[in-house]
């Protein structure tokens, strides 16, 4: 189940922004065709393929890393999807043989990248890959919070190799949202929680596997900001584009990316409130619904069976609200989608 909703959302992303802007640009650019929605069909063919090979590459890289097949198997599935679940108890926490939870976790963050990507690689050659401007980012931010993790586990009593092995694999789970753990939640402190909850709001590529809000949205905002920046010091008539990846970002994208963006923290905002009123740890709170909304799964043991049964639905609609952007849920529930004069 995990493995074809990964899928199914995104060959839904590459049919459903065949005809929107930057996101549908990023999504269809790989293979030089016009962005119409003739094409969509064809993406969704060509995203299927790349799917489908990432979970055999997946799956042959983590049986070599020592595991059986039919476990193997499972976290291909989970990983590549960026769902997550895993067939142990302790997730990759366990007694795991050493390169396991390295090959679970590339394979997360494979799956946290653009799909056509892959198709242009394949078309263009590997460069295609470095110049894709949302994978140098996911790279850059995956090690940055591993890093920043790391040395704040090593400062607080874990080993280096230990606290290098549980920080970046942490990172690369949360920012591809795979919601995979080598620690279980009674051993992260708030200052862990804290890096981690920024991690799973960023998230991975628009057209991946992933949730969150997603690094182009991110990078548009930096853009804005870098603007706002420059435009002090320029004639008040000069002009001034936003860019990303060679291409020019209109109003309307913009627009739409910030409205996404609000209504992500908006939503975690009303879930986290309804979590305080129940008496929960404010930090603890937030991170699971942050967790659920940027559909990523980790937990600080707020979740659980005990967990009222309002506050589980709750949960449930902030995974759907997430894994569709919010925007999508909105039109599903607005009356004149279905009841309007034809």
């Amino acid at each position: 189940m995990q493995w074809y909703g990964g899928l199914g959302i995104a060959v839904l992303a590459v049919a459903l922004l065949a005809r929107q802007g930057l996101a549908a640009r990023k999504l269809v650019e790989s293979s030089g065709a016009e962005i119409l929605a003739s094409t969509s069909r064809i993406h969704a063919r060509r995203m299927l393929a790349v799917y489908v090979a990432l979970t055999i590459g997946a799956f042959l890289a983590i049986w070599a890393a020592g595991l059986a097949p039919m476990p193997a198997l499972y976290h291909a599935l989970a990983a590549v999807s960026t769902g997550g679940f895993s067939s142990f108890d302790a997730s990759l926490g366990g007694t795991l043989p050493p390169l396991v939870p390295y090959a679970v976790m590339l394979a997360a963050l494979a799956g946290a990248v653009s799909l056509p990507t892959y198709y242009s690689a394949l078309r263009r050659g590997p460069r295609a890959l470095w110049g894709d401007y949302e994978l140098r980012t996911l790279i850059v931010a995956s090690a940055a919070w591993g890093l920043v993790l790391s040395l704040w586990l090593a400062s607080h009593g874990m080993t280096l190799i230990s606290a290098l092995h549980n920080g970046m694999l942490l990172a690369a789970s949360a920012q591809s949202t795979a919601g995979f753990t080598t620690l279980a939640a009674v051993e992260m402190d708030n200052q862990t929680k804290a890096i981690l909850i920024l991690a799973m709001w960023v998230g991975g590529s628009a057209g991946s596997t992933s949730g969150g809000a997603k690094l182009f949205r991110l990078l548009i905002l930096a853009r804005l900001a870098q603007l706002v920046v420059r435009r002090s010091a320029l004639p008040e008539h000069a002009v001034m584009e936003v860019r990303l990846g060679g291409h020019v970002v209109n109003d309307q994208e913009i627009v739409q990316a910030m409205l996404v963006i609000a209504l992500f923290w908006a939503v975690i905002l009303l879930s986290w409130l309804m979590f305080l009123a129940y008496g929960y740890a404010p930090l603890d709170s937030l991170f699971d619904v942050v967790s659920a909304t940027a559909t990523v799964g980790l937990s600080s043991g707020v979740t659980g069976p005990s967990l009222p049964v309002p506050l589980k639905l709750l949960l449930c609609v902030d995974m759907l609200a997430g894994r569709l952007e919010i925007l999508a849920l909105l039109i599903v529930l607005y009356p004149p989608t279905w009841f309007r004069k034809r």
